[in-house]
């Protein structure tokens, strides 16, 4: 008796019979408006210096309309003595910390700040969708904040598919706010080291950014 077979199944028969002969599992077609993970740690170490982790974990879902989200969260942590840049010598040597707030000395070493250590958290979010077979547009807002420093951002483009979707013209606008926030206040500039006189509070900056991309 014969048993008929339909198309799905006869193509479900090959991917299984391919992936066999390849030594790879079979994976399942991933279905519209599924989210993608993906993650990674990054951890590097100096012995008696810095160490850093940071752990990335990104997000990226495909709807049905051809438009795509992605999110991206960023934690970056360093601890431990950073090298100045003064050399070692046989005579004592004094340093102020960043702040001038605090003191530290080495002799017959290299001088290394031991009160050296950050923390910071980025977020990341970017949505591209398609208006015309040949043409996307994207936009998109990125935050990041230390314990020193605060950064949003805004972000928008247009995308242009040229010969046959080989190449790419890009067109983008970009605007980013930051805030600084020393510790022991922002210093006034043209003024010596040893009586640098600083001001309360905080300094703010902006950044406009107009970006064209034509890949060769």
């Amino acid at each position: 008796m014969k048993k008929k077979l339909d198309g799905k199944t006869i193509g479900s028969g090959l991917a299984a019979a391919t992936c066999a002969l390849l030594g790879q599992p079979v994976q399942a077609q991933p279905a519209d408006d599924a989210w993608q993970f993906d993650s990674a740690v990054l951890y590097y170490a100096e012995q008696d210096r810095v160490t850093a982790v940071e752990p990335v974990v990104r997000g990226k879902k495909q709807f049905g309309d051809d438009s795509e989200l992605e999110l991206k969260l960023t934690l970056d942590s360093l601890t431990g003595a950073s090298h100045n840049g003064a050399i070692k010598s046989d005579k004592p040597q004094t340093f102020t910390s960043p702040s001038g707030s605090q003191e530290y000395q080495a002799t017959n070493e290299v001088p290394l700040d031991d009160s050296f250590k950050d923390t910071r958290v980025a977020a990341n979010m970017q949505y591209t969708r398609p208006f015309s077979r040949t043409m996307r547009w994207t936009a998109g807002m990125n935050f990041s904040n230390e314990y020193d420093f605060t950064s949003l951002g805004l972000n928008a483009g247009l995308l242009w598919d040229l010969n046959n979707k080989n190449t790419t013209l890009t067109f983008g606008l970009a605007h980013e706010a930051d805030t600084i926030d020393p510790v022991g206040g922002v210093p006034i500039g043209l003024t010596f080291q040893s009586n640098q006189q600083k001001n309360d509070g905080t300094e703010d900056r902006t950044i406009n950014d107009l970006l064209f991309g034509l890949p060769r």
